[in-house]
């Protein structure tokens, strides 16, 4: 059987190049992997220091398996899961995510503006604690994007599988539609997604861009 996973979120490693980490809940592991020349490689995130593991493909289940996730029963190697396998045939993370647009997510914004360098300023009602200003940046080589939070540190974006949105990596909650559309719809501007919605909505639920809006999951 396929090992469960939780999130997926890509990184950079020491030497520079990209790496995918992968959150294992059932046995608790997180996983990195990356690709080298023509084949994929995986290790544990909690061991740096260990050594990178070449990825074998099983001809009896057609699929690349992992030699950290095995069977309990026999100790043979699961199969890793079809993101996993399409993220080592070099498919950028973003083409391998759909995300669900929810009515409520725990996030909840008070006002975006595009900046001129391009990036997407967020000011986040957090009440009671009060509010945080947060800069998102679009990724233009398939990735997810980057979170930029009032400490000046560009985080990436995380990918949650169960609740199909993306996460904040430093509030550690549900990022907002909207934001989440200007970062996947990388040729449409703040307004453009506004219109959309809008009329896709027929007029129902959402405020303007400038925030204060009652309806929707995040005050849009």
């Amino acid at each position: 059987r396929t090992p469960t996973y939780s999130t997926l979120v890509e990184v950079e490693l020491e030497d520079g190049t990209s790496a995918l980490k992968v959150y294992y809940p059932d046995s608790g592991m997180t996983l990195l992997y990356r690709v080298l020349g023509a084949r994929g490689q995986e290790k544990a995130f909690d061991a740096p220091d260990s050594d990178w593991e070449w990825i074998r493909f099983d001809a009896s289940l057609d699929t690349f398996v992992s030699k950290a996730l095995r069977n309990e029963q026999d100790g043979t190697q699961r199969p890793l899961p079809n993101k996993v396998c399409s993220y080592l045939c070099r498919r950028p993370l973003a083409s391998l995510i759909k995300l669900k647009h929810q009515d409520t997510r725990n996030l909840v914004y008070k006002t975006l503006r595009e900046l001129r360098d391009g990036t997407l300023q967020v000011r986040y009602d957090l009440f009671p604690a009060g509010e945080e200003v947060m800069r998102y940046r679009r990724c233009w080589t398939g990735g997810l994007g980057t979170e930029i939070g009032s400490d000046g540190e560009e985080r990436q974006i995380v990918y949650s599988e169960e609740k199909k949105a993306l996460l904040s990596p430093r509030l550690s909650g549900e990022i907002p539609n909207k934001v989440a559309d200007w970062l996947q719809c990388k040729f449409l501007n703040l307004v453009d997604l506004a219109v959309a919605r809008n009329r896709a909505n027929a007029g129902g639920g959402e405020g303007g861009i400038g925030g204060g809006g009652q309806g929707g999951e995040d005050g849009e």
